[in-house]
């Protein structure tokens, strides 16, 4: 083993143009560093704002390694590694790049995975579910029977804050596009899914029975995120942790001022980075112990060789919202 086969790009820029297939050499290994063996890595969108260059905090070193989010094996240790071994499952870390077969890694940031979860599962279990935990934990005291509404509700975020709020005794409400995507979401436990549009805040009232909604969460920006505003009870909190449409959003004033209505972004890498080791993998131990119970469950459409990355790219591109489930790569 010399090298790591990776899907890289040398600049920002539009996913499509800007990457290709690399073969990276191995440098020996140093004080603390790991190699590991790369099983299943996943799509998502923040993985295409990364390389756009839309995303996150910028790559300065290139040629740089695309993917955001997967699981691998240990498969050798360097000098003075402690508490890891090999042969144990870990979390990659974003910065490592996980599209490529045998990266290196810093022993320090990895984060141990039970083997007991089936892998593809196990691999969509570091963003998504993770971020609708503490959405639904870190802005509002959420009791029993309390009203959660979001956009995007067929999202893997959407899916799991479905689930979650079933579990937790939450009401939902997840706005979407087409309502075929319903039938996943029922499936999930979702109370009610409704299309996006305008009237929403005028049906409030209806679905919840004249019950307030406290939070509202958004992942898709420009009008859609509006409705989400007026649609909250006086005093709610709107959170946006993505912008999915690209588009800016112009929150209504009115709302701000006199429904006293809250504004705050989250992302998930800067929680992590800002919170001990401890408490990130007691979150982690926490969505993986809902994994093993299926009370989480991120639907998947299909898993491809990661050799077949940037053929699999261009079919997304094509299909762009008319996907059921994530995209996987076998590495």
């Amino acid at each position: 083993m010399s090298s790591s086969f990776a899907i890289c790009y040398d600049r920002h820029g539009p996913p499509f143009e800007v990457l290709h297939k690399k073969k990276l050499p191995l440098a020996p290994l140093k004080p603390g560093e790991v190699r590991l063996k790369m099983l299943m890595t996943s799509v998502n969108p923040s993985d295409l704002g990364m390389i756009s260059g839309t995303y996150g905090r910028l790559k300065t070193v290139f040629p740089a390694v695309a993917g955001r989010e997967g699981i691998g094996e240990v498969v050798e240790l360097g000098p003075d590694v402690q508490d890891i071994q090999e042969g144990d499952w870990v979390a990659i870390p974003d910065a490592v790049g996980t599209w490529q077969t045998h990266p290196t890694a810093l022993a320090a940031g990895l984060f141990k995975v039970p083997k007991d979860i089936s892998l593809e599962q196990l691999t969509l279990g570091l963003i998504n579910p993770p971020t609708a935990w503490r959405l639904l934990h870190d802005f509002v005291d959420l009791e029993p029977g309390s009203w959660v509404i979001q956009n995007a509700g067929n999202s893997a975020v959407g899916q799991c804050v479905v689930s979650l709020c079933k579990h937790l005794g939450l009401k939902s409400i997840s706005t979407v596009r087409d309502l075929a995507f319903k039938p996943m979401l029922d499936e999930c436990g979702a109370d009610v899914v409704v299309l996006a549009n305008s009237d929403l805040h005028k049906n409030i009232a209806e679905i919840t029975g004249g019950e307030p909604v406290h939070l509202a969460l958004n992942s898709v920006g420009g009008e859609s995120a509006i409705h989400l505003v007026r649609a909250l009870s006086q005093g709610g909190m709107h959170v946006t942790f993505g912008a999915m449409t690209g588009d800016l959003v112009r929150f209504p004033t009115r709302s701000l001022i006199f429904d006293d209505i809250k504004l705050c972004g989250f992302w998930l890498d800067h929680w992590i980075r800002t919170h001990s080791r401890e408490e990130v993998q007691f979150m982690y131990d926490k969505v993986f112990t809902f994994m093993k119970t299926d009370v989480l469950k991120v639907a998947i459409e299909s898993v491809y060789p990661l050799e077949d990355a940037l053929a699999v790219l261009a079919k997304m591109a094509a299909q762009r919202g008319k996907r059921f489930g994530k995209i996987l790569f076998r590495c």
